[in-house]
């Protein structure tokens, strides 16, 4: 009989950028603080396109696809470090002086391998993923500014493996 896993809540999310070479993720390190209740990870429906002949009433064809997953997270550590790490740009860094993040003048293609360890010790990972991003100022008294991103499973560079995986407990 299999054993059940029964999956809940996060322990830690990790990230690392991708190499060019191999495909892999080069080194998952944590992405520090998250703000409470912001982490979630959709699929959209799946759906099948029917092609049906004129006089007949079941399709001659049908076409499924998967629906499209995202994962979305809000990250409290808007260093100039994690806003370039999550959402390109430069940093300036002069001896003396606080560093400071530019913004790109375009979007940039970043791409990163995410590993959450959840509760029961199962990890969900998405092997390479396009992230896309924004910092969000909260200029008022109680508000925090936050970098938002959003991840999109992409396929992977190495042959044969899925974009993402679930990995049981040990």
């Amino acid at each position: 009989m299999a054993t059940k896993v029964f999956s809940y809540g996060v322990r830690s999310v990790k990230a690392s950028l991708i190499d060019p070479v191999t495909g892999l993720a080069v080194e998952l390190e944590d992405v520090g603080e998250i703000y409470r209740d912001t982490i979630t990870f959709t699929q959209d429906d799946p759906t099948v396109t029917d092609h049906p002949a004129e006089l007949k009433d079941d399709p001659i064809i049908s076409v499924q696809r998967k629906g499209a997953k995202n994962l979305a997270l809000s990250l409290m550590d808007t260093s100039a470090a994690n806003c370039h790490k999550y959402l390109g740009g430069t940093v300036v860094s002069v001896e003396g002086e606080p560093d400071e993040w530019n913004e790109g003048d375009t979007a940039e293609d970043i791409e990163m391998a995410f590993e959450f360890e959840l509760e029961d010790g199962s990890t969900y990972g998405i092997r390479r993923g396009k992230v896309m991003g924004k910092l969000i100022p909260a200029p008022t008294k109680v508000g925090m500014t936050m970098i938002q991103i959003q991840v999109k499973p992409q396929q992977p560079l190495v042959a044969g493996l899925s974009s993402t995986y679930k990995r049981n407990p040990a």
